[in-house]
């Protein structure tokens, strides 16, 4: 009768436990099955294809916890284009049009009452190419830094400290799927204001390499910011197309801007967000 009674307690146990296990078990386990998710609320799925796999399992966590939507998408495509482009000047990183873009999402976080609690910008850019057996295209051989740069009035939102996250990453065409992190991960802006933030990042050198990076901050509404009506976020990439050119970024309250000593394109992608 004893060891009858301990089988059952143990099976009793072993049920118990995995009911506990099947209860706490993360509902989507696959990357493909995030970015179904993600798309299924609303996401674009322009911008789940640009981005890592990080910043996709990041994007779902937030969205899947049953409190953000996406706010707003906006997305450039080469408007740095428009200049003389000579062997030389695309060996040194030239950005001849249409072989860029520039996403900007705007994700928003509330409480069970309603009340909105943070903005999330996820910001990505992915240099194209149609001739992946050529260089001229894509941004090799620099010497330089590239920057991103996001700008929000300061009258309605302010940044949360340590919420920035970016990643540069390359492509080898041979295999497209795979993104490499290379270079430094940046937690921490390269100069800040309460209005703008903005960020300096090497390119990778290395031949035949794709290139794409991606940054995410999360803005508070200030007190009695909600009910104001609709403010901009904008996102900027400005990139350095003489060797000798050295990108800089300036702090003018309540904004950042790039400063160069040569010659420099810029790019941007602007979201609206409802207070």
């Amino acid at each position: 009768m004893k060891k009858k009674l301990s089988f059952l307690l143990a099976i009793v146990m072993v049920l118990s436990l995995t009911t506990t296990a099947l209860a706490t078990e993360v509902p989507i386990s696959s990357i493909e099955s995030m970015r179904t998710y993600l798309t299924e609320v609303g996401v674009e799925e322009e911008f789940i294809n640009t981005v890592s796999d990080e910043m996709i399992t990041s994007l779902y966590d937030e969205m899947s916890s049953g409190r953000a939507e996406v706010e707003s998408y906006s997305v450039a495509y080469g408007n740095i284009g428009g200049q003389e482009v000579s062997a030389v000047m695309s060996q040194a990183g030239a950005i001849p049009a249409a072989d860029m873009s520039l996403h900007c999402l705007t994700t928003r976080v509330s409480s069970g009452g309603g009340k909105i609690e943070k903005y999330r910008v996820w910001v990505s850019y992915k240099w194209l190419d149609s001739n992946k057996t050529s260089q001229t295209k894509n941004p090799f051989w620099r010497l330089t830094k590239d920057g991103i740069i996001v700008n929000w009035d300061s009258t309605y939102l302010t940044f949360e400290s340590g919420s920035m996250w970016y990643q540069g990453y390359y492509t080898n065409p041979l295999n497209p799927d795979k993104k490499h992190a290379y270079g430094e991960r940046l937690t921490k802006s390269r100069e800040n204001a309460q209005g703008g933030l903005g960020i300096l990042f090497d390119l990778h050198r290395d031949g035949y390499m794709y290139l794409s990076g991606e940054m995410h901050i999360a803005l508070i509404p200030k007190t009695g910011a909600a009910g104001s009506g609709a403010t901009n976020i904008n996102a900027n990439y400005a990139h350095t197309y003489a060797t000798a050119s050295a990108l800089n970024i300036l702090v003018v309250p309540p904004y950042v801007q790039f400063t160069c000593s040569l010659s420099y394109k810029t790019m941007g992608a602007s979201t609206v967000v409802n207070l």
